[in-house]
């Protein structure tokens, strides 16, 4: 004889799937008290000697093509973003330069600000600390030991 195990993702979806089902069947009634307050309760009994009148509730699930335009929206939210950022630090890089101000003029990176886990990338990005053409996520500057990280990372990942 062979014993089955069942599956634990399987069964929580069917429970999950038969508590939505119970509850979108759910009735609401709505009624209005003598004081003139207005009530709403599963229970058909608690209105009493009120007329209670059945709620109605109408569900919008959005259409594949909204939710497409929805994402398609916001990923041109997003596109649009990174334009205006890398506009104004090309007007900044440009102003600086215009200015004389050497300290602020950024060396183009390397990296992006990425390393995506190869020792060309952390090299990449040492390079780019060190040289001041990346900044930190919260808009700090780079200190010591960043500064010490990266030299590490250079004498390590660079070849």
């Amino acid at each position: 004889m062979r014993s089955t195990r069942r599956n634990p993702c399987l069964s929580a979806i069917s429970l999950a799937l038969l508590w939505a089902a119970t509850a979108s069947h759910a009735e609401i009634y709505k009624w209005v008290d003598a004081k003139g307050r207005t009530h709403y309760s599963q229970n058909k009994e608690d209105a009493e000697r009120a007329q209670a009148a059945e709620v109605k509730i109408k569900t919008h699930t959005p259409s594949a093509h909204e939710t497409k335009a929805s994402r398609e929206y916001w990923q041109e939210q997003d596109r649009q973003f990174k334009e205006r950022q890398n506009d104004r630090e090309a007007d900044e890089h440009l102003r600086n330069t215009q200015t004389g101000n050497a300290a602020a003029v950024r060396k183009p990176s390397l990296s992006g600000g990425k390393d995506d886990g190869s020792a060309a990338s952390k090299c990449n990005l040492a390079q780019d600390i060190l040289n001041g053409s990346v900044r930190l996520t919260n808009g700090g500057q780079i200190g010591d030991l960043e500064r010490q990280t990266a030299a590490n990372d250079i004498r390590r990942f660079c070849r």
